[in-house]
């Protein structure tokens, strides 16, 4: 792909070269937040993203054409939550890579399922009507939490779906293995299933315990590449869950794992927290009897998307509202 760049003012030219944004494609893939990180103003970023549009040329025409046509426009998987849905400006997008992190225990392999159901349904409520693919990198597969969810959504969907049959399930523990089925096995599989969501869960589980952070780094790297490659010419979305590390910074917070390496990588960034307990009073001895436990999403950084914020529940029935 050629340079966009040769119209542009000296100052954004060399800003871009500090991003290594040499590309029409490459800027389609930064965050407002990282393009502001390199020094652009929103101004700026406007001028530089219509310089790349118009340079940014296929077959059928330019880029604008592109994102209208049916194959080639940006889908959405909803989340199965209107809060949900609301802080993310509509689902997980089928661009780049959505990075869902937060602490053990708080919900992020419950919403992952959850992607896994709401990707089968038809786009007018929310999916994409195409399977899923689901890489365990820790834990075995919550396969009894699937059907838990699955017994729901056969009731309030389509229950001629065959929502088990539709998930393909890895299990991986090793780096190289994780290289290997995401450019061999992975690209097979999508050539004859109808896929919309890869999942990884966790990314740390295979680069946690790798010393050398270069060929950690360069690995990371290429794997990113691939799945962006597989996700661009399949229309899929694929999300990555993550651990975090805590107290790393003057406030004490916990941070997503594998550092600005890994950050630099991913298009999307979503934190899952546990805020407090909230409970349902009944009039039985005016003693609460149920109580909940409630869950934050927050968008951290996301192209073309403010930074959204929502409360939700985990119950028998799946993610809802708080």
């Amino acid at each position: 792909m050629n340079c966009f760049n040769v119209d542009l003012p000296e100052r954004l030219k060399q800003k871009l070269q500090k991003g290594c944004l040499n590309k029409a494609g490459s800027i389609a893939d930064f965050s407002d937040l990282k393009l502001k990180k390199l020094g652009f103003s929103m101004d700026e970023m406007n001028i530089v993203r219509s310089e790349a549009a118009k340079s940014f040329q296929i077959e059928n025409g330019k880029v604008l054409e592109m994102f209208h046509h049916k194959d080639y426009r940006w889908s959405r998987i909803s989340l199965g939550c209107i809060a949900l849905d609301a802080a993310t400006n509509g689902g997980i997008s089928t661009r780049g890579v959505t990075e869902i992190f937060g602490e053990s225990g708080v919900g992020k392999t419950q919403l992952l399922l959850q992607l896994c159901l709401m990707v089968q349904l038809p786009q007018n409520i929310g999916g994409l009507k195409k399977h899923a693919v689901y890489i365990c990198t820790e834990d075995i597969f919550p396969s009894r939490r699937l059907y838990q969810l699955i017994d729901k959504f056969q009731q309030q969907f389509d229950s001629s779906i065959s929502y088990a049959e539709n998930v393909f399930v890895e299990h991986i523990i090793e780096m190289d293995e994780l290289m290997d089925c995401v450019f061999s096995k992975l690209p097979k599989l999508l050539k004859i299933k109808n896929i919309g969501l890869i999942i990884i869960d966790s990314i740390a589980g295979v680069f946690r315990l790798q010393d050398d952070i270069v060929k950690r780094a360069n690995t990371m790297r290429k794997l990113v590449a691939e799945l962006r490659r597989l996700a661009n010419k399949y229309n899929c979305a694929v999300v990555c869950s993550n651990q975090v590390t805590s107290g790393l910074t003057h406030l004490n917070e916990s941070q997503p794992s594998l550092g600005l390496a890994w950050a630099h990588l991913i298009t999307t960034r979503l934190k899952i927290s546990k805020i407090y307990r909230k409970s349902e009073l009944y009039h039985t001895n005016l003693n609460p009897v149920c109580s909940s436990l409630i869950r934050t999403m927050e968008t951290i950084f996301s192209p073309g998307s403010s930074r959204g914020y929502a409360k939700f529940l985990i119950s028998s029935d799946g993610i809802e509202e708080a």
